[in-house]
């Protein structure tokens, strides 16, 4: 139990490697250092992880949301070296990830979301907020709750900036958002995460000048799932008018345009 939630942790291990309490172990600090950052308040009263780990010589590691859980595939067998980090630290990077993302776009979503065709799909040109938003905060979650040093959050900046320059900049991250699941523009969906990233710190640190340090990004996460949440959506064209009236500030209009 973490704050007002209980947390499930599910593990099926092909080869019995991985013990369930030990990734318990793993993401509970993680979904600890969320409910600091929100003042003691998880938006959910029940979670679950399940996460199948498996055997052999593919690689494969991602993770699937749903509004009170998620979903994991995971090898068994972890090279650090290889893979840049340790299986303890993706664990818990995941688990920030997946979990942050009760918020967006869980909570906040427009109507191509909430009524989601699977036949055909249509996609919300806001994708860049649902990831960037998550992204973004999972980073600064860890640094806010010391969890990694200022340091490292700098690094991290930095390497997102390094990695923007492989990027396509001749299209908006609002028309990849809607064609991600295109041919034209299908790969590039790093592009949204990374540099809906960087657009979202921007957007945090504008809230944050503009209110003397009282209201942020955090804040406009919080107003957005009050506003909207679960069962109700935006429309995709108000979204940028919806974020310009709850904040009050008719000059996110042009930031965000831009």
């Amino acid at each position: 139990k973490i704050s007002n939630a209980v947390m499930e942790v599910g593990v099926y291990s092909e080869q019995g490697k991985i013990e369930t309490e030990w990734v318990a172990n793993q993401i509970k600090p993680a979904i600890e250092a969320i409910s600091a950052y929100f003042k003691g308040r998880l938006p959910v009263e029940k979670y679950a992880f399940m996460i199948y780990f498996y055997s052999g010589n593919i690689f494969a590691a991602t993770a699937s949301e749903h509004n009170t859980s998620s979903i994991w595939v995971q090898p068994e067998d972890w090279d650090d070296r290889m893979l840049g980090s340790s299986m303890a630290e993706m664990i818990k990077n995941t688990a920030l990830h997946e979990f942050l993302h009760i918020y967006a776009p869980l909570n906040i979503h427009s109507e191509e979301k909430l009524q989601f065709d699977f036949d055909q799909p249509q996609m919300s040109k806001h994708l860049w907020f649902y990831e960037g938003t998550t992204t973004y905060l999972q980073e600064l979650i860890k640094v806010n709750q010391n969890l990694v040093s200022e340091e490292y959050f700098i690094t991290r900046i930095n390497e997102i900036l390094q990695e923007m320059q492989e990027f396509r900049t001749d299209v908006s991250l609002t028309e990849i958002s809607k064609e991600t699941y295109g041919d034209q523009l299908g790969d590039q969906f790093d592009n949204v995460e990374l540099r809906g990233f960087l657009v979202n710190m921007i957007l945090d640190i504008k809230l944050r000048e503009k209110s003397n340090g009282l209201y942020g990004l955090k804040n406009l996460i919080i107003d957005l799932c009050n506003k909207f949440g679960r069962n109700k959506s935006f429309k995709d064209d108000a979204f940028f008018s919806e974020i310009s009236e709850i904040t009050q500030l008719p000059e996110l209009l042009d930031l965000l345009e831009k």
